[in-house]
């Protein structure tokens, strides 16, 4: 099995105990591969769903560890201690009268939106060179600065005095440690301790595809998702051979293979990033299409498995898949800034997977509605992340 043969994203169900790390060494150790990362980290405490990329395509890290994430979680509120869990030291507990259910569901609601967050004394976070939890662990606890995060969806489940159950959606980078902490505090109980987490989903990616900790080189290599199925809210878009040679040179081409591209780029001059980043919206009306072809009716981008070729068990044929690659790119994409940090925002043109000709991920690029001045107007292809080298092609 080749290197390219074994490279592709692996979904795991952590279990409680082993940390991130601990996951990642044990595919490492599993696969045979040294090239092994993963996408968002999960405390020892926590459990469910990780995302571990194996190979090349590791390099699509910066483009999936910043998706938003899901998860079921339970806090005690009125507990305070030193790592913001149940696993700390208890500094404090609450023994006065407790909230009503309704008051818990308000505060709760408060903390909804983009907002600053101070993160835990036990965190992974450097400052001046020093990891966090190491200096909370020798008595220096760092002074960590808030850092701005977003809470998609806080829903509260139960509330089991003085335990509370809810699901939460939320950007790259929250900690739900410290949420559990600030809303004790806002409740006027002191504090709140993370007592269970775990993770549903990252992006499109949800828990039930995912595989106990793997044991076997070829179990793992059945469950891999390569790394043109890792990306599956960017519209794919299939090159030629000399396409492609031209494409991992730098250049900008004119595709003869339009595909889902040439929706796309039928949109380009009138699809915004605010149309995309409009939660409010349904998934499939946000994506702003008019395609023609059957009635979708309500589904959401929910109902599309991802890597397989079906809605709720009903077989789609090439023309349905295609009109819902682009709905599926601009529905799932829950946070346009991790385009944007990469060069890769849907400006003037709209952000796609380029495929080569042996059905490979070729690298990223943008659809342009012309090439510049002068020049007719066309769907042009310019390359901005190009994974593989021209001696690769062919």
């Amino acid at each position: 099995m080749s290197l390219w043969e074994l490279s592709g994203l692996l979904l795991v169900d952590k279990p409680s105990g082993p940390t991130s790390f601990d996951l990642a060494r044990n595919v490492r150790r599993v696969s045979g591969q040294k090239s092994v990362g993963h996408i968002g980290t999960l405390d020892p405490l926590a459990t469910g769903l990780m995302g571990i990329l194996l190979g090349p395509a590791t390099r699509l890290a910066p483009y999936l560890s910043g998706l938003s994430k899901t998860y079921w979680a339970r806090v005690v509120l009125g507990l305070t201690t030193t790592t913001d869990d149940v696993t700390g030291a208890t500094l404090a507990h609450w023994s006065g009268l407790l909230p009503t259910k309704e008051n818990v569901a308000e505060v709760l609601s408060s903390f909804l939106g983009a907002r600053p967050q101070k993160p835990p004394a036990f965190s992974a976070i450097k400052r001046g060179g020093q990891v966090a939890y190491k200096a909370a662990r020798a008595g220096q606890p760092l002074d960590l600065a808030p850092r701005l995060v977003t809470a998609l969806d806080l829903s509260l489940l139960a509330w089991e005095p003085p335990e509370a159950v809810l699901r939460l959606t939320v950007s790259s980078g929250y900690y739900v440690r410290s949420l559990a902490r600030d809303w004790g505090q806002a409740l006027g109980l002191g504090g709140g301790a993370l007592k269970e987490l775990r993770r549903e989903r990252i992006g499109p990616f949800v828990l039930t595809k995912a595989m106990a900790l793997p044991t076997e080189r070829e179990e793992l290599s059945h469950r891999l998702i390569s790394p043109r199925q890792a990306l599956p809210f960017l519209t794919e878009v299939l090159v030629t051979e000399s396409e492609a040679q031209k494409l991992t040179r730098g250049q900008v081409i004119r595709s003869t293979l339009w595909n889902a591209g040439q929706a796309a780029h039928r949109r380009a001059r009138s699809l915004g990033s605010q149309e995309v980043a409009d939660r409010e919206l349904d998934p499939l009306d946000r994506a702003g299409l008019s395609l023609g072809g059957p009635d979708l009716g309500d589904l959401s981008v929910d109902d599309l498995s991802v890597g397989e070729l079906n809605i709720d068990g009903q077989d789609l044929d090439g023309q349905d898949l295609d009109r819902l690659a682009l709905a599926a790119k601009k529905a799932n994409v829950a946070e346009p800034s991790v385009l944007e940090r990469h060069g890769l925002a849907p400006h003037n043109g709209l952000a796609v997977k380029i495929v080569d000709p042996q059905g490979q991920l070729l690298g990223l690029g943008q659809w342009e509605p012309r090439q510049g001045r002068g020049q007719p107007s066309g769907p042009f292809l310019r390359p901005l992340r190009v994974f593989r080298s021209p001696k690769a092609i062919g």
